[in-house]
């Protein structure tokens, strides 16, 4: 039977729109080869969705427009067959009633013939459109077979990061673990030094200091031992020598001072560098606490 003009264009759109979405799928993937196999694979199936969805939309709209053609047309046949009992019943009146008839048989079979060749048409049409959709409905299951693939792959690799994050977690509480306890061990070593600085000095003062107060004390007896006649001169040696041994007390006193300050100063010191070192510790556990954090977002 020989196709619809209204047809014919319908079904070139459709041709032309199939080889324009190959066109575009074979571009697509000529780019995507740069880019990994596996996006090349995912456009390919989001073109063939994109083609089928085309295609089904396509059929639908030649589907809507042919029912719409043969409504006209049996609207249109209602009509002529109006006007053929018409033109039967004028014949009857004029005596032609055979002529009319057979004339009336001949444009029912050529309509006959012609609403077949349309449904015969609308059969074929329907035919492809149940076919465009069957392939539609394979390509949905395709991409949710990939989508699956990809979610999986994408469980894969987040536990893969899981066990690196927390292999590197343990590494890392490992090594601070022993930093930590070199710094507790070097802490002490240097308290207990500085404690046994403090006592050494103390004693080596306490010594020296004993010595100074004996040695003046030695001397005043022997200046008493002296002679009268020489009590004004020796009172005057003994204060000079007590004023010297009073300056060298105190000199040995503010040497004693000063030797203080500075271990003073370096238990000072190493008083700040163990704050430095809680504080570090302090900076650990926080960033371990964000980086546990981190992954349970993750999860």
């Amino acid at each position: 039977a020989p196709q619809h003009p209204g047809n014919m264009a319908l079904l070139s759109k459709v041709l032309k729109g199939t080889a324009t979405l190959d066109e575009s799928g074979k571009r697509a993937g000529g780019g995507a080869a740069g880019q990994g196999a596996g996006d090349a694979a995912e456009r390919a199936k989001l073109e063939e969705l994109a083609r089928a969805d085309l295609k089904r939309r396509l059929a639908a709209a030649t589907r809507k427009q042919l029912k719409d053609k043969l409504d006209r047309e049996k609207e249109v046949a209602r009509i002529n067959k109006s006007k053929v009992e018409s033109a039967w019943l004028k014949i009857l009146r004029l005596a032609k009633i055979d002529g009319l008839r057979r004339d009336a048989e001949v444009l029912a079979q050529s309509h006959e013939r012609e609403v077949d060749r349309r449904d015969a048409l609308l059969q074929l049409l329907d035919a492809d459109l149940d076919g465009a959709e069957e392939q539609f409905q394979q390509a949905v299951r395709d991409h949710l077979r990939a989508v699956d693939r990809l979610v999986d792959i994408q469980d894969g690799r987040l536990r893969d990061l899981e066990r690196s994050f927390r292999a590197e977690l343990t590494a890392t509480e490992e090594e601070f673990g022993s930093e930590r306890r070199e710094l507790e061990e070097a802490h002490a070593e240097e308290m207990a030094l500085v404690k046994s600085v403090l006592v050494t000095v103390r004693e080596r003062e306490q010594a020296r200091a004993d010595r100074a107060r004996a040695a003046r004390d030695q001397r005043r007896e022997e200046v008493r031992n002296e002679a009268s006649d020489r009590m004004e001169e020796l009172a005057r040696t003994m204060n000079d020598r007590v004023r010297l041994l009073e300056r060298e007390f105190e000199s040995a006193h503010v040497d004693y001072l000063e030797r203080t300050d500075t271990t003073a100063e370096k238990f000072k010191q190493m008083t700040a560098k163990d704050q430095q070192t809680m504080r570090a510790i302090r900076d650990f556990v926080a960033r371990e606490q964000r980086l546990q954090s981190q992954l349970t977002a993750t999860r």
